[in-house]
């Protein structure tokens, strides 16, 4: 039983008449029916009222002036005697420092409020008898009410603020939702031992594409019979400035991640591997892809599963790249020759090793210039988490004495970070750091709607808001060739969507018209392939919430 509604049962009795300030300052007085393990009963008139131990402030028996302080939370239900309990959260408790000067009745739900006053009022009116609940839950302006006292709040340790700022999701308790995704390309890769895999992971800027391909390195590498060369990112394989052929860097990055992932297996404990892995003389050599193809052959014949060194027999390379489209633009540019795709897809056929490419949205562009080249792959793209790992992303890092908890959130507090994020896990990570943060300052155990709400208007507004770079994942496909959409286009349409959305977030087709340099049916089909908008009918809505609020603040 709670120390708050211990501390009721030690003063008060069944029966007794016994009056309950609410975190609100409102007072409901009555019979005491009900002491319970986590909430109290009180008769009201012909009403039952239940209130939760978190609601109550103080309470006082018979006696005005002994009252006594239990608890800084709330959170109270109702219910009539005669029908099936209803419950009033704290979204159906006005604002303490808003008057009520209306009755409002619905004759189908009436809640009696006669004994809740206005506490920050001089006024002895008492508010009217009949309340709607839904016009109470209007009045909340964005006020935590699930507060702590000094002594019983801990502060809540921040897991977000590592990855508010994007980056890498390195620790498993906050990787959520791409399991299964991982497993996928792990089976496919370990399966493939005849014939070299290849596997393009793409989607947004900020998806989680680099987390997956972490995590993916971390499954793999459990596998003795798999050799990972791990190549970090393509933009720093190539060096656009150097007299050196882009070609060839991008070849030597790949000898030179076979040379670092045969010292990382000498260091688990195999042998010495007698392979002669070309340096300097890489790029001075007459014919370096001739020399680059020798190396993995001679590779081939030390980890034959006949003849091969004996533990490293069966051994099979794996390529990790991120950013793979780096390299589309220089070949655009005439930079790195069309026939590096051949090449490329010949290094496949030869099985000198598998490959898991990650790039942003510009891949499938980039597929459809080399469909021959890229014809064999397997595509997997990431979007938003669902519903159900999105919320574990939400809820389990900051649950009440761990990850076996309760859930802090209350209301529909969970529901609104979904709806301003699609899912998101990045812009989760953005919103719920700040929740996390603004709930230490508060004091606050618990997070309710009002507080999501707060903590938006910051994101959108003020001094704290979020610049436009946290939202240019959703304007570029990482396409920067000459026929790209211009960045431009994509916002003034996603603005027009934002100002002309209804209250349902749909915006008809005839009212987005705005200067674009491109049709706007083009961007919009690009903007909808990538999910940013989602397209019902003839109508558009933007997905991340978030952003929507933003262009029409920021705009």
């Amino acid at each position: 039983m709670a120390k708050r509604i211990q501390s009721i049962q030690q003063k008060a009795l069944i029966g007794s008449q016994v009056t309950f300030t609410l975190k609100t300052d409102e007072k409901v007085s009555g019979i005491l029916t009900e002491i319970a393990l986590d909430h109290i009963t009180l008769e009201v008139g012909n009403q039952r009222k239940i209130i939760f131990e978190d609601a109550i402030f103080m309470f006082d028996v018979q006696d005005p002036d002994n009252e006594v302080e239990v608890s800084n939370s709330t959170e109270t239900n109702t219910e009539p005697i005669d029908s099936t309990p209803e419950q009033i959260t704290t979204s159906d408790i006005a604002d303490t420092n808003t008057e009520l000067s209306e009755p409002v009745q619905d004759q189908d739900n009436e809640v009696e409020a006669s004994d809740l006053t206005d506490a920050n009022t001089e006024s002895s009116e008492s508010v009217p008898d009949q309340i709607e609940v839904s016009s109470l839950q209007t009045q909340i302006q964005n006020q935590q009410n699930l507060l702590y006292s000094e002594d019983e709040f801990e502060k809540i340790e921040n897991p977000y603020a590592t990855y508010a700022e994007g980056g890498i999701v390195g620790d498993a308790e906050m990787f959520f939702g791409r399991e299964e995704l991982i497993q996928n390309i792990s089976q496919a890769i370990r399966e493939s031992r005849t014939q070299s895999k290849s596997v393009i992971v793409f989607g947004q800027k900020r998806s989680g594409k680099s987390s997956i391909l972490y995590h993916l390195n971390k499954a793999l590498e459990k596998d003795k019979d798999l050799l990972i060369l791990d190549l970090g990112n393509m933009s720093t394989l190539l060096d656009q400035d150097a007299q050196t052929s882009l070609l060839h860097q991008f070849l030597n990055g790949i000898l030179r991640g076979l040379e670092r992932a045969i010292r990382r297996k000498q260091r688990e404990g195999f042998s010495p591997l007698e392979l002669a892995i070309p340096g300097r003389e890489f790029y001075n050599h007459p014919a370096p892809l001739q020399l680059f193809e020798d190396t993995f052959v001679k590779l081939k014949d030390l980890t034959d599963n006949q003849t091969g060194q004996e533990d490293w027999r069966g051994i099979r390379v794996v390529l990790l790249i991120d950013e793979f489209q780096y390299i589309y633009d220089p070949i655009i540019e005439g930079k790195i020759p069309d026939s590096f795709m051949q090449n490329w897809k010949a290094l496949l056929q030869a099985n000198y090793f598998s490959a898991v490419l990650v790039g942003q949205d510009v891949m499938p562009k980039f597929k459809l210039r080399f469909p021959n080249e890229f014809g064999t792959t397997q595509d997997e793209r990431v979007t938003y988490l669902n519903e159900l790992d999105a919320t574990k992303l939400i809820e389990d890092p900051i649950r009440i004495g761990g990850r076996q908890g309760e859930s802090r959130y209350r209301e529909q507090a969970t529901e609104r970070i979904l709806e301003l994020t699609a899912g998101s896990p990045f812009y989760i990570q953005i919103i719920c750091n700040r929740l996390v943060e603004y709930m230490n300052v508060k004091h606050a155990g618990l997070v309710t709607e009002a507080d999501v709400e707060t903590v938006k208007n910051e994101l959108i507004d003020g001094v704290n808001a979020l610049g436009f770079d946290k939202f240019d994942n959703l304007i570029n496909s990482g396409d920067t060739s000459p026929d790209a959409i211009p960045d431009e286009d994509a916002r003034n349409v996603l603005k027009t969507i934002a100002d002309n959305s209804s209250k349902t977030d749909l915006c008809h087709r005839d009212k987005i018209d705005c200067e674009t340099h491109l049709p706007v049916d083009t961007i919009l089909d690009d903007l909808e392939k990538r999910d940013v908008v989602e397209r019902r009918d003839q109508s558009y809505r933007i997905q991340v919430g978030l952003f929507k609020e933003w262009l029409v603040v920021n705009g």
